[in-house]
């Protein structure tokens, strides 16, 4: 095991580039235990819940993959209310006083002292103690029994003990007991440090993601603020539904009145256009007056029990269903007087100018006709996972074939979308693209349009295709001739869109090879009339991967009622952890687990991006 480095504590870093971010509640589970000790030591504001921010949780989850089979963690702390970090700050103050006899230091000095053991108290969310955040958390490790392993001193101990590199030091370990304390911290260390997080050097149980502590050692600005008191992200839906309820009601008439005119027009203007009879555009408005309504009456509801950062969520959720079902009810109006009516229609419900301008944002994007080919329904994603490469990559001469350093990847993906054409860039002309980037960062750095990774973009589908360098050089110095039937033989790619796209014809696809992956583009003949309604599109193909590596399904689209299923062989160790995105929790929904399968189904539910289900695959 790894020793653990010794730095130096962190001083103020202020610097910000604050982000919106949802926090979600931990709860007891597979990965960890939750127990928090501030209320066991009957601390009068102490939190009963275990909060954290998105992005902590999802690292958290990666942090619990790290760990050896049947450990998990223990959480003692994390989310703090501004009232419960200035109690700590004057309880243990006259400890820390009276222990290290700081009695005659004056007040400065004497209040720098303190705050080595416990975070100043400093009344500004810009630079808060890092537990207002949501983004430092306090945990330890439970064995396969479900027992503390041995760390050296207690959680929030008063000495040189609770350095997290204590024990590095040769003078500090004198038997097999140290020894045993020392390889327990390096355990957490680096399962944490290895899954994104930094460590608070003066405390071993300390461990944060995106607040300022984080921010010094990795040099980089502080994400999140504090969040001093617990109102400000969970719901106080009765006091707003006191202080509100004429906005509501006023706004809510105007909604319906700008509804009414939205449907009418729209309908009006299909009616005239394609030769609708009366009946008909009757029967239209009156089928989607409901659908189209709810999305924005809705505002009244989340104004009342969701943070910010929900807004955005669970509206373009709703805004989704329902106008992505019939997106031609838009087309009739400009571009500009879709953001006019997105931007007056939200004004109308929420008076924070932040809050208009940061839904208004998020929610454009679904008035883009474009969008509606990501929207994706019937989702069903088969894995097979098989424990040796077949011949085709040994007779390839594939780097790795022969050595067991790598299992393969079946995978099958068959999905429905709206429409694949129009006004979406991604898919005009005759080339749909399938593609593959050779490490998860030039694929992450596609998804999210930058640089010359937004190349994936381009593409229906794409995966991480984890491999060692010397198969990454073996794919690029194929020749420009070969490279076609060596990757179809590898990989067996298929792509369908509808009934088209055999693989039997030889110019069925080609090979675009990249510095960072390759993509695969078909060539193929469908029906692209929106007026056909939803597209079924069907995904097939095998890959290497190597041991001991995470597997990531990501939905990087709304999607609805996903269904994953992953079968794998014995001599294979596969762990599951989820982060599936249901409203404003984190979930895994239905899950049947046996030994050799996973089976996730989501049924009735629209699962929002970025989330996903990870994967850790090694030899049994």
């Amino acid at each position: 095991m790894r020793p653990i480095p010794v730095i130096g504590d962190p001083e103020r870093y202020i610097d910000s580039a604050f982000v919106d971010s949802a926090f979600i509640e931990l709860k007891s589970c597979d990965l960890w235990d939750v127990k928090m000790l501030y209320p066991i030591l009957h601390m009068d504001h102490a939190e009963e819940k275990c909060f954290v921010r998105k992005e902590m949780y999802e690292r958290l989850v990666k942090a619990a993959g790290n760990l050896p089979d049947g450990y998990r963690f223990r959480i003692w702390d994390a989310w703090r209310p501004f009232a419960l970090q200035h109690e700590l700050f004057e309880k243990y103050s006259v400890d820390i006083i009276r222990d290290f006899h700081l009695e005659e230091l004056p007040e400065a000095k004497r209040r720098a002292a303190i705050c080595k053991f416990v975070s100043d108290p400093v009344p500004d969310t810009k630079v808060p103690p890092a537990h207002t955040t949501g983004g430092a958390i306090d945990l330890t490790l439970l064995d396969p029994e479900g027992r503390e392993l041995p760390m050296g001193c207690g959680f929030d101990a008063f000495t040189d003990k609770t350095c997290a590199a204590y024990f590095e030091a040769p003078e500090h370990v004198q038997g097999a007991e140290d020894e045993q304390v020392r390889e327990n911290r390096r355990l957490l260390y680096y399962a944490m440090i290895d899954a994104g997080f930094t460590n608070l050097p003066s405390e071993w149980w300390h461990y944060d993601y995106g607040d300022r502590f984080w921010a010094y050692y990795r040099k980089q600005p502080a994400i999140y603020e504090g969040v001093f008191t617990r109102e400000e992200f969970m719901d106080n839906q009765k006091q707003k539904k006191k202080k509100s309820v004429m906005d509501t009601l006023s706004a809510t008439m105007v909604l319906v009145l700008i509804a009414l005119l939205l449907v009418f027009v729209g309908y009006t203007y299909l009616a005239l256009k394609n030769g609708y009879t009366l009946d008909d555009l009757i029967d239209n408005i009156v089928g989607n007056l409901i659908g189209v309504l709810a999305a924005f009456l809705l505002f009244d509801i989340l104004n009342n029990k969701l943070t910010q950062d929900a807004y955005a969520r669970e509206t373009s959720q709703q805004i989704t269903k329902t106008l992505m079902g019939e997106p031609e009810i838009l087309d009739s109006f400009s571009d500009e007087d879709k953001k006019t009516f997105l931007k007056s229609t939200i004004t109308s419900m929420i008076k924070d100018e932040d809050a208009v301008d940061m839904l208004s944002t998020n929610m454009e994007k679904y008035f883009d006709r474009a969008r509606g080919a990501r929207i994706r329904k019937m989702f069903d994603y088969t894995i097979n996972l098989e424990p040796n490469l077949t011949e085709e990559y040994v007779k390839a001469g594939f780097p790795g074939a022969t050595d067991g350093k790598y299992y393969l990847i079946d995978e099958e993906l068959k999905f429905s979308v709206k429409c694949l054409g129009g006004t979406d860039e991604n898919y005009t002309g005759d080339v749909i693209r399938l593609g593959f980037a050779y490490d998860k960062k030039s694929l992450d750095g596609g998804l999210l349009e930058t640089g010359q990774d937004a190349d994936f973009t381009k593409s229906i589908f794409n995966e991480d295709l984890v491999v060692k360098p010397e198969a990454v050089d073996f794919i690029n110095s194929i020749p420009a001739d070969k490279v076609r039937d060596v990757i179809n033989d590898l990989f067996m790619p298929i792509l369908r869109i509808d009934n088209s796209g055999d693989n039997d014809d030889e110019a069925q696809f080609e090979v675009e090879r990249k510095s960072n992956g390759f993509i695969l583009k078909f060539k193929l003949d469908f029906d692209r009339n929106e007026a056909s309604g939803e597209h079924l599109v069907s995904i097939y193909f095998k890959m290497p991967r190597v041991w001991n590596s995470i597997f990531e399904v990501t939905l990087v689209d709304p999607t609805k009622e996903p269904h994953i299923k992953l079968k794998y062989k014995n001599g294979m160790d596969v762990t599951m952890y989820s982060y599936l995105n249901k409203e404003s929790t984190a979930n895994v929904g239905a899950c049947i687990q046996r030994a050799g399968l996973y089976d996730i189904a989501i049924k009735d539910e629209w699962i929002y991006p970025k989330s996903g289900v990870i994967f850790h695959i090694k030899k049994a």
